[in-house]
């Protein structure tokens, strides 16, 4: 049924984008219009903020008559009876408070001066808007009790009629304004919004079927460019199945590759390259169905894809076609997990462990998806007496937890991150707000930090990262994270579908874009086929690395042997040596280990030029005589 369908919905799709069966354009941009009309009066008219007029009645009354405007003349008609259908604006008894203008992202109104627009209804806009002051509206709650946490406390749609053009605009218009007014991540989208709403309008207003119009809505969230544009119901349910096999998979040199499989399963193994799923190569799927896949990069869309949708299913059996070094072959599987195997893997190991690295350096482990909020006390006692500490971030964490770990880690408040969200009293205005964690302990931990990240990171795990990463000397190891994160809200929609859009977006607490870009590592480790077939972690394995090839963890302990300054740098730095001899050599290590200098000692002082060196930590060693020096400089 999957593929039926989405062959369908991309056939019609794919007219409706050429204007093969809609050739009336006129009424396409009548919509648009209609739409940002009466987007604007709600959030803007008095009445209608305060719930005197229920306004999704007024615009259903409209668009009929929206249809049959015979000339611009009679569609500007419409548009002033939805302006004034509320009633007279009253003279506001206060003044408009002051906006700077780098807050006012979400509030573009020069279209009010479009050509289409007829003078009479510009007039009665920009009364509207000069009579506005900031006030709560009855639909845009805090759902947070914070001020700032957006919650839509629309009319339920889940029962209208899928079949009346009406009620798929409404939707289609409900959300389109929520977006266009309080999404705090629209300048990162990759397409105009309003480019999305004249692309989603034709393909809304035409009925084809139940499951043409949920897959149409879930492409529609795609436009926003975030992971966490959830759009989910059971008639997506009917169409892309509910269920999902018991193995999860990694994208690797554009394969798609087995990652870890459940222990009942036998007949499929890591590392197997999967290249058919019943009778259609990967190719076919993907090009299928990357439509629908919401993501922020495209690392992430990738891996969204691979587990997400092309293993998702309908319960029971399939045929897969697998690879590996022993040749090709033909099995059947079943799909039989309400969630996806990396999400429901039980753990193979506790929440944390011990090892020794060097025989000296001793090193905790902590499995961030197992650790709860009762276990943060006797997991600070214990860690003090670790020289490092592992964080394995590839997971979601518990609920609570992350808030506890600030006072374990750092003197003071930590500042962490900028929020930004959107000003639930003024439409359009986009608020910057410091976020700090924590009281700070001067008990805290002083040993060193290593964060295992990659695709699966995502939200709360991204959020913890932002924290963890800024202890000192903590090192980022694995791949991009999925960079989604921030509050979200649930929007309802036809059909007993809701969709979700963040309300409260993240930035650095220096205002670094994290959203789309996610977390990037310090030392990048690319999976490999023979890594997984051989049942590694080479996440953790690069760790291990880290750690030995720094093992001498404290870094300052030759420092009465050689001295590096000015430290931090970031044209150039100095390296004296005073008991240098002829032939003992300086080299500079990046933290993975690998060499990116090397130069004979020949003077007390040796000047480094530093700028093709990419900002990060690095290993200065002196490789004198018999023994090695070891120091560090931070490069910027």
């Amino acid at each position: 049924m999957k593929t039926t369908v989405i062959f369908l919905v991309l056939l019609v799709a794919g007219r409706l984008a050429t204007g093969q069966t809609d050739p009336d354009s006129s009424y396409n941009a009548r919509l648009f219009y209609t739409c940002k009309v009466w987007g604007f009066v709600k959030y803007f008219h008095p009445k209608v903020a305060d719930g005197t007029v229920e306004y999704d009645a007024v615009l259903l009354n409209a668009l009929p008559l929206v249809r049959e405007a015979a000339s611009p003349i009679d569609f500007n008609r419409v548009l002033n009876e939805l302006i004034h259908q509320p009633g007279e604006v009253p003279e506001p008894t206060i003044t408009m408070p002051e906006v700077p203008e780098n807050l006012k992202m979400n509030l573009d109104l020069s279209w009010f001066n479009d050509p289409l627009i007829s003078s009479e209804v510009r007039l009665g806009l920009e009364m509207i808007f000069e009579r506005f002051r900031p006030r709560p509206h009855h639909l845009v709650v805090d759902q947070s009790m914070s001020g700032i946490a957006g919650y839509w406390t629309e009319l339920d749609m889940s029962t209208r009629n899928l079949e009346q053009e009406n009620q798929r605009l409404l939707a289609l218009f409900r959300y389109w304004n929520m977006i266009r007014y309080f999404y705090p991540y629209s300048n990162l989208m990759d397409q105009d919004w309003d480019t999305t709403l004249r692309e989603f309008i034709p393909r809304m207003s035409k009925w084809v079927s139940n499951e043409y119009y949920c897959l149409t809505f879930k492409e529609l969230g795609t436009r926003l460019n975030t992971a966490h544009a959830f759009t989910t119901g059971m008639l997506i349910d009917e169409v892309l199945g509910t269920k999902f096999p018991g193995f999860s998979v990694k994208r690797i040199d554009d394969k798609t590759v087995v990652h870890k499989v459940a222990p009942e399963i036998t007949d499929i193994k890591p590392g197997d390259i999967i290249r058919r799923i019943d009778g259609h190569d990967m190719t076919y799927w993907r090009d299928s169905l990357m439509r629908y896949v919401h993501a922020g990069n495209q690392h992430c869309a990738n891996w969204a894809l691979d587990n997400n949708f092309i293993l998702r299913g309908h319960e029971g059996e399939f045929e897969i076609e697998l690879e590996n070094e022993n040749g090709i072959r033909v099995t059947k599987t079943n799909r039989n997990r309400d969630v996806q195997f990396f999400a429901s893997e039980t753990a193979y190991h506790p929440v944390w462990r011990d090892t020794v690295i060097n025989g000296n350096t001793s090193v905790s482990i902590v499995d961030m998806r197992y650790l709860l909020p009762d276990s943060i006390p006797p997991m600070g006692t214990k860690f003090w007496k670790s020289d490092c500490i592992i964080f394995d971030m590839r997971n979601y964490p518990a609920a609570g937890v992350i808030y506890l770990l600030p006072n374990l880690f750092y003197p003071n408040p930590l500042h962490i991150c900028k929020i930004i969200y959107p000003d639930l009293t003024f439409p359009g205005i986009i608020q910057v707000r410091d976020y700090y964690a924590g009281e700070g302990s001067p008990n805290h931990y002083q040993g060193r930090i290593i964060l295992l990240i990659d695709e699966v990171s995502i939200s709360a795990s991204e959020f913890a990262i932002m924290f963890l990463q800024q202890h000192p000397g903590c090192v980022k190891i694995g791949r991009q994270t999925r960079g989604a994160d921030g509050n979200v809200a649930n929007v309802p929609l036809l059909g007993r579908m809701t969709t979700l859009f963040e309300v409260i977006g993240i930035m650095g607490p220096d205002s670094s874009q994290v959203q789309r870009t996610g977390i990037l590592p310090d030392i990048p480790v690319p999976l490999t086929i023979s890594g997984i077939r051989a049942g590694k972690d080479e996440d953790l394995e690069a760790a291990f690395q880290n750690i030995s090839l720094s093992s001498d963890l404290d870094l300052d302990r030759h420092a009465d042997q050689f001295a590096v300054y000015p430290n931090p740098a970031s044209g150039s730095f100095m390296v004296e040596y005073k008991d240098w001899r002829h032939g003992q050599k300086l080299r500079i290590l990046d933290l993975s280990g690998q060499l990116v200098w090397e130069e004979m000692i020949t003077q007390e002082r040796m000047h480094i030029n530093t700028e093709n060196l990419l900002p990060g930590i690095y290993l200065i060693k002196i490789l004198a005589d018999k023994r090695q020096l070891t120091g560090k400089i931070v490069k910027l």
